[in-house]
């Protein structure tokens, strides 16, 4: 997450809208955001989600502060700093509104410089100053991105190329890679969660426990750590087993997704899920997803296939319906 701070009249939804369309990110203005949560959640909830937030400093409080220190590498406070009011734009206010606006970037430069906190002068060359402001930004995005995990790349029957490649470049150009999928099967029901709201790809479906084999994890590492990570079980304590491996072919996703399942009745209130890529799980009848993902049901983020069809045989064979 990228965090813009400033008074109106900084140009900072300039800046997060540039961010937006150049760099990709989601775009979350304060006025959305807090209707919803209350500031410092909603930072802690998403900071590792691709979202720009625009945020007017006249609704942060003091005790925020801290908050935004724990994320200083991704924060930029903008605000006027000696100017006077008359030398800004008119259509930024009336004098008055303008003196109280200096007066405000005046209090905050103060309480930045006292965090070591990063903030930039907008004066008259506003525009200049956002453009050299997103230089800097792109080049600290550019510097995350080479971090990015890379996967292993596989040829079209799934054998290693030997080849490692950026996860968006194996999206990109379709590239066959490895994926896991847990299938958490309690009597004749089966565990599902809800995506996030703010997950760029398939917000608030319904999905099952899945994630990438990354770098040089086996099958089984990637499952444990999705499952650790996104539910908050050790696979340790189950008898794990492989379904099936289902081989897909679809938009932007080329994979060989190798589904496991466990027998347990865990109850729902034991699951600690991961706040930013989950909004909740559930248990559902397996005869209600089967039939609703083959109606087409858009709450849920598979699409029906013959391959889906050869593994929902399986489950059944295992659930035994």
């Amino acid at each position: 997450m990228i965090i813009i701070c400033g008074v109106p009249g900084t140009g900072k939804t300039t800046l997060c809208k540039k961010i937006e369309t150049e760099l990709g990110f989601e775009y979350k203005s304060d006025w959305d955001v807090l209707k919803k949560f209350y500031f410092v959640d909603f930072i802690k909830r998403f900071k590792d989600n691709k979202i720009v937030f625009d945020v007017d400093l006249r609704n942060i409080k003091d005790k925020d502060f801290q908050v935004l220190k724990e994320n200083n590498k991704s924060t930029y406070f903008l605000g006027f700093y000696d100017i006077k009011a008359s030398q800004l734009s008119e259509t930024l206010g009336d004098l008055t509104t303008l003196e109280k606006y200096l007066n405000i970037s005046s209090y905050y430069r103060k309480v930045c410089q006292d965090l070591n906190l990063k903030y930039y002068i907008i004066n008259k060359d506003r525009l200049l100053t956002i453009e050299n402001l997103f230089k800097e930004i792109k080049e600290s995005v550019m510097k995350v991105a080479d971090k990015e995990e890379l996967l292993v790349v596989l040829d079209e029957n799934g054998k290693s190329s030997g080849k490692m490649e950026k996860r968006s470049v194996v999206h990109k150009n379709r590239l066959f890679h490895n994926e896991v999928a847990l299938w958490v099967i309690n009597d004749n029901k089966i565990l599902l969660q809800r995506r996030s709201p703010y997950k760029k790809q398939f917000p608030n479906k319904l999905a099952l426990c899945a994630g990438h084999v990354v770098g040089e994890e086996t099958l089984l590492e990637a499952l444990y750590k999705e499952a650790r990570e996104e539910i908050g079980i050790d696979l340790s304590k189950y008898e794990v087993k492989l379904i099936t491996t289902l081989k897909r072919e679809e938009e932007n996703n080329y994979c060989f997704s190798h589904h496991y399942y466990i027998k347990a009745d865990i109850p729902i209130s034991e699951f600690i899920i991961q706040e930013e890529e989950l909004s909740e799980v559930m248990y559902k009848d397996f005869t209600w997803f089967k039939e609703n993902m083959k109606n087409g049901n858009e709450e849920i983020s598979y699409k029906w296939t013959s391959e889906y069809a050869r593994l929902f045989d399986e489950i059944e064979k295992i659930i035994k319906i």
